[in-house]
């Protein structure tokens, strides 16, 4: 009885059932092209009167903010950027929510103790290179090439029911955020179906038939150097995934969500939802 409800508890912790809906967690990194203090602002008139002062002329008209339905536990206001209706309303509905008042330094600080030099600080801490990586990979002490994202990946993928693409999908090429110990992005672009392969393996001109005809003869031979192994084998799991995902994509009917086509975020946003929804139909 023992032995069997600890074998029952051992598969259930470690293998655990698959979910029943699809989440995934969006993450957009500006690296620094967002002015935050003028995206949440104060909108009170004792701590609006302290942000307009602060910003001088960078601050904006009080009457021109869209406020929030939140009071803090000190009877303060908010508002947002007049360019920003849409957050507006999904934070009066309870659909978002903000993190404030956060930063990459190693423990609570004051500004009395980085004057003195006796607080502890992150490597670079003035550095806007080692501010981009440092959210990316949430180690302010130290300089990694490990993102927390891959890191999660690297604990949850598992679940993940197909594990021919990876659950890790990146609109932004190559990145540190992604790059886990065990996984790593799969990067599509934003346009067509997203994956990219091999181009020649597509074609159905004669020439491009020859072409591909040769690259796959290569790929097929078994190589004795290690490097031309691992680059034959990196090449042909590639071309696997992409033809995964691209029928995939091509199986899901086109998201009826418009999205502003001039704006390169709102690009990238409609692809991540088509792929998001390729995903899903790939691992049901």
């Amino acid at each position: 009885m023992v032995s069997a409800l600890s074998a029952k508890t051992h598969r259930s912790f470690f293998s655990p059932p698959p979910p029943e809906d699809y989440k995934a967690l969006v993450c957009i990194l500006l690296a620094g092209g967002n002015d935050s203090f003028n995206m949440l602002v104060p909108y009170s008139n004792n701590v609006y009167n302290e942000y307009a002062q602060t910003r001088s002329n960078l601050a904006l008209p009080q009457g021109e903010l869209l406020p929030l339905n939140y009071t803090d536990g000190n009877g303060n206001q908010f508002a947002v950027h007049p360019s920003m209706p849409e957050l507006q309303g999904l934070f009066n509905e309870g659909k978002a929510a903000f993190v404030s008042n956060v930063g990459t330094l190693l423990q609570p600080t004051s500004k009395a103790e980085i004057l003195a030099g006796t607080a502890p600080l992150p490597l670079g801490l003035l550095s806007y290179a080692d501010q981009i990586q440092q959210w990316q990979t949430s180690l302010p002490q130290d300089r990694s090439s490990k993102g927390w994202g891959g890191r999660m990946a690297d604990i949850l993928y598992t679940l993940n029911e197909n594990p021919n693409v990876s659950m890790s999908i990146s609109l932004a090429g190559v990145n540190t955020f992604q790059t886990g110990n065990e996984i790593i992005e799969f990067a599509v672009q934003n346009s067509g179906n997203g994956s990219v392969g091999i181009a020649m393996f597509d074609a159905q001109d004669p020439f491009n038939q020859l072409l591909s005809g040769t690259a796959q003869s290569l790929l097929n031979q078994q190589y004795s150097d290690v490097f031309k192994q691992t680059y034959r084998d990196k090449v042909i799991n590639s071309q696997a995934q992409h033809e995964l995902f691209n029928a995939s994509i091509g199986a899901v009917p086109p998201f009826a969500t418009q999205f502003t086509q001039s704006n390169p975020v709102s690009k990238k946003s409609r692809n991540d939802c088509q792929n998001n929804c390729s995903t899903r139909c790939t691992r049901t």
